[in-house]
């Protein structure tokens, strides 16, 4: 039998991060459960091991990490990854994207939706959003997975993704992007560079100048050529999603919570209005290649109920599979 002195002397840091994320849990809190979620969240990776570096594409070796946790150079950028495989032959890749960090709750890598990972019928890859490197990454928080002006990020994802994709033989099967908040932002942003792909977008950002201090903050120390006054007035097309879904074939499922008023109105009525979808129609409304899909959830921004994952799951690889009519 393990006795506690043991624990506690051969595994004091992971007891000490422990310790701190269960601080965190405010039991008074109106959301007890998506609390105790994230904190099983953090555990898990608090209970890996090392994980194995590679410094290209050329480098990674998917025989040397079948699964689990490594990070890789690519593009000027470190992605942080950890990648669950599926048994099956034939099986789609779902790409996991991350919202906003709490450097103060989250540690580093940051990956959303861990204990979604059985729902997902296929290879799950999740991706830390690489500006948690950056040195001033404590301000910035997030980058939408855009790396800079010298190292886009977007295409260096892509490409990233597309190299895992092929070496896990699922090259032709469907591809999803899956994020939300920030994440929901990139998820969009990669499947307009991958054309086959899905993204599935949870209360995304979709003109980040709307989104205040945040933006310009990261604005300034990653594209500090832009002038973030002239941004915030005239937008620009590599932070805006509408334009981006101009790109022709960019499948995309919007989903939204109508009680997270702030993005409901911010971004989400604007994008109805330019893509002729009604704002207030609940469920899902799918024109062509974009979907919509409204529900109410008291939690407000964030990602999804637990429970309503698996739908959206099945509307993405319908929408994947070239699907023309989706049961709502």
């Amino acid at each position: 039998m393990i006795s506690i002195n043991s624990l506690f002397k051969n595994h004091r840091p992971i007891i000490r991060k422990l310790w701190a994320l269960m601080e965190l849990v405010d039991e008074d809190g109106p959301d007890i459960p998506r609390q105790r979620q994230k904190l099983r969240r953090e555990l898990l990776l608090l209970t890996m091991p090392t994980p194995r570096h590679f410094i290209s594409l050329d480098d990674y070796d998917i025989n040397a990490v079948s699964e689990g946790l490594f990070s890789l150079d690519h593009g000027g950028l470190r992605f942080d990854c950890l990648l669950h495989r599926h048994d099956s032959a034939g099986s789609p890749l779902f790409v996991i994207l991350s919202g906003l960090r709490n450097p103060d709750k989250h540690p580093v890598p940051k990956f959303d939706r861990l204990s979604f990972a059985p729902l997902f019928p296929g290879h799950v890859l999740y991706v830390s959003d690489p500006v948690h490197h950056h040195p001033q990454a404590k301000l910035l928080r997030t980058g939408w997975y855009l790396g800079d002006e010298r190292q886009p990020g977007i295409p260096a994802l892509a490409e990233l993704v597309q190299y895992i994709r092929i070496e896990l033989g699922a090259a032709r099967y469907p591809l999803v992007c899956y994020g939300s908040s920030a994440g929901g932002f990139a998820a969009a942003c990669l499947a307009s560079e991958l054309a086959e792909a899905v993204a599935v977008a949870i209360n995304p950002q979709t003109r980040l100048w709307h989104f205040g201090g945040l933006f310009t903050a990261w604005l300034r120390t990653c594209y500090p050529s832009l002038n973030p006054q002239t941004i915030v007035k005239q937008g620009h097309h590599l932070f805006d999603l509408h334009s981006r879904l101009q790109k022709p074939g960019v499948r995309l499922l919007y989903v939204q919570n109508q009680l997270d008023k702030l993005h409901f109105q911010r971004y989400y009525q604007p994008f109805c209005q330019e893509f002729g979808f009604n704002a207030l129609s609940d469920g899902l409304n799918r024109q062509g290649n974009l979907a919509t899909y409204l529900y109410q959830d008291p939690a407000g921004h964030g990602g999804e109920p637990r429970s309503l994952a698996p739908e959206l799951i099945a509307i993405a690889l319908q929408m994947a599979e070239g699907s023309k009519t989706i049961a709502a």
